[in-house]
């Protein structure tokens, strides 16, 4: 039931939302809601509000499957999501953005893994790149109050002209370690900690003759008659 404005576009769609049998208030969303208040208060009435177990959770609207033309939530465009220039601005807030071009913004991935996603899922990115997924991840359950978790796999990206280079350590994790725990931006002001923990783990490749000999079962001892 979120929406896609600004207080400024918006104002309307800005406002604190209330359960009438809880009292329970959910503040509003940065973009706001869907509906303004006149329209909300008609669908709390119809019931067809569905209010989260957890009180920092997000509000949902209730459909009904005769309503659907398919199982999942769809887009009117891609076309308002934010630009790559967003996400070298967002990796520049928090003083990563010599380290790695063109990273993917993270508001698109997070209308991404809102549409494919439940809120206790686990999304797996093979290309992590900048750590974009586990950032967008990380904003969705603020917003939502979700526990979905991620697994991101990269590779160090070195070269001969650059042995030490590293972007999945210098980058991604250092990335997800700022944005999860805590940050001083470029301009020197604290940015608060999405919350979370993550492990950084490195892997080493196992020759495929010591992998044969580690899996291969032990031939059972026999005896002669």
């Amino acid at each position: 039931m979120t929406g896609l404005a600004t207080r400024e576009q918006r104002p309307n769609l800005h406002y604190d939302l209330i359960n009438p049998d809880t009292e329970v208030t959910y503040p509003c969303p940065p973009k706001g809601w869907r509906y303004e208040p006149k329209s909300m208060r008609k669908l709390i009435n119809e019931q067809r509000v569905l209010w989260p177990a957890d009180p920092s959770g997000r509000p949902r609207l209730k459909k009904f499957l005769g309503e659907l033309t398919t199982a999942y939530k769809g887009f009117s465009s891609l076309l308002d999501v934010p630009l790559t220039s967003d996400g070298t601005k967002e990796l520049n807030s928090v003083d990563l953005g010599q380290g790695f071009p063109f990273p993917k913004p993270t508001g698109m991935i997070l209308a991404l893994i809102e549409q494919a996603t439940q809120p206790g899922d686990l999304v797996l990115d093979f290309f992590a790149g900048s750590g974009t997924t586990a950032h967008a991840v990380m904003k969705l359950n603020a917003e939502d109050g979700g526990k979905r978790r991620f697994i991101l796999v990269s590779s160090t990206e070195a070269t001969n002209e650059e042995p030490d280079k590293n972007l999945c350590r210098d980058v991604c994790a250092e990335r997800v370690r700022r944005v999860s725990q805590g940050y001083t931006n470029k301009k020197g002001e604290a940015v608060e900690g999405l919350g979370g923990s993550f492990a950084y783990l490195r892997t080493k490749r196992i020759p495929v003759s010591c992998a044969f000999h580690a899996i291969r079962p032990p031939i059972p001892a026999t005896s002669g008659h």
